[in-house]
């Protein structure tokens, strides 16, 4: 049976829930006869990551509105989806993933692994979940994980007692040197581990300090890459997973991904992002002689698309 699947890697603004709704909106729009299930980044509904935010009862509200009006949307679409939000159950917050189709939320995993560090405070703002959900959905069992799950992620004997096909993982996994090649290494070692293919959609952007890379991709049981999307940019696209699993045609080059490009359209993208959304219409450039200079503008041109 042919199971075809969109990866909808998106850049969202954090508090800003109107444009997140809309931009979802018109992705599953675009994806809704050419994927059975279309696949969307860690909190996109809110955008990550907010914080302190998350304290606020004016956000909490918005925050609790907008996935209502997702669910509602979801019955003009014959695809189902799976997107990240927060849960809030018994006065405690989740970190969420949410499986919606045809007006119902047929499936919901709470992230069980959060992260405690840096400006990812996670235990601060959300209560950790306690079991792992799978969604069995045209002929395919799919295991959620929400972003730092997958990095702790060791119960082969779930993946096997439930003929586990593929693991969803929805990120907002920050860039950092090298950190693309350490992604890839853990997910193929769990593959090794638990012999499952996994779909990895992770979120692009920059919010704070913070820059999202992208770079969602595909690999199949034998730790192959067999889909790839672009780094630092929006990107979506839909596969036929049985056909792209077994793809040999697909060649991840490495030496495409060079470091220096790397950091560069990072410096890029946040310097682009900050200006968007922070609603700059004009930045004055003012210079001093030497490489620095000429580098800080060139960022800034590039950024400003001039």
């Amino acid at each position: 049976m042919s199971f075809k699947v969109c990866l909808a890697q998106i850049n969202t603004h954090v508090g800003d829930f109107e444009y997140n709704f809309n931009k979802i909106s018109d992705y599953w729009r675009r994806a809704k006869d050419n994927a059975d299930i279309i696949i969307f980044p860690e909190l996109a509904i809110c955008g990550y990551n907010p914080q302190d935010l998350l304290f606020r009862s004016a956000f909490l509200d918005q925050d609790e509105l907008y996935p209502k009006k997702l669910i509602s949307l979801s019955k003009n679409f014959s695809s189902a989806c799976i997107i990240g939000n927060t849960n809030y159950s018994n006065n405690k917050l989740y970190n969420s993933a949410s499986f919606i189709y045809k007006g119902k939320v047929k499936s919901l995993y709470r992230k069980m692994n959060l992260p405690n560090r840096g400006v990812f405070d996670e235990k601060r703002w959300f209560t950790a979940g306690s079991k792992l959900t799978h969604i069995n959905w045209k002929g395919k069992n799919s295991l959620l994980l929400v972003c730092q799950d997958i990095w702790k992620f060791d119960n082969y004997q779930y993946v096997s007692e439930n003929n586990i096909d593929l693991i969803v993982s929805i990120n907002a996994s920050q860039f950092s040197i090298n950190k693309h090649s350490r992604r890839l290494k853990l997910i193929r070692d769990q593959i090794k581990r638990h012999s499952v293919s996994v779909a990895y959609l992770n979120l692009v952007g920059a919010e704070d300090t913070v820059v999202y890379d992208g770079g969602s991709f595909i690999m199949n049981r034998y730790g192959d890459i067999v889909a790839l999307l672009s780094f630092f940019k929006e990107s979506s696209e839909a596969y036929d997973l049985e056909k792209t699993l077994e793809n040999k045609k697909f060649i991840y080059n490495k030496k495409r991904y060079q470091t220096s490009q790397f950091i560069y359209d990072a410096l890029v993208l946040a310097l682009q992002d900050y200006c968007k959304k922070h609603n700059f219409k004009k930045v004055i450039l003012g210079f001093l002689e030497g490489i620095n200079a000429a580098l800080t503008g060139t960022i800034a041109m590039d950024a400003r698309g001039k």
